[in-house]
């Protein structure tokens, strides 16, 4: 049986406020499911309480790709932003490792981010 990675919620300021009901310190799983149409397959990413059925959302990724384990970690390190609460002033497209590192990097302060 193949062990599940789970990660550990930690709110910050680029946390949406449709997230206000999770508490720091829940354990959250990443699982994709594969949607078939005819001319095109579409993933959809959703995360998942590791403890409960309490709370599921889903991850706004690509619906082409699938999110790395280093993607994840950044995106639960950043407090789980949306593409509206990332802070990139972009608002639309969905998240990449390219917004999540650029993220990163101003949540550090790190100069040219």
């Amino acid at each position: 049986m193949q062990e599940v990675k789970t990660y550990t919620f930690k709110r910050s300021d680029m946390t949406p406020d449709k997230m206000a009901v999770v508490e720091d310190g829940h354990e959250f799983f990443y699982k994709s499911s594969v949607e078939h149409e005819d001319d095109v397959s579409k993933i959809w990413h959703d995360i998942h309480c590791a403890t409960s059925a309490k709370y599921c959302f889903h991850l706004d990724w690509s619906p082409y790709s699938h999110p790395t384990t280093n993607d994840l970690e950044m995106w639960f390190a950043l407090g789980c932003p949306t593409r509206d609460s990332i802070g990139d002033g972009k608002g639309c497209g969905n998240l990449d490792t390219k917004r999540l590192t650029e993220a990163l990097g101003r949540d550090l302060c790190i100069a040219g981010y």
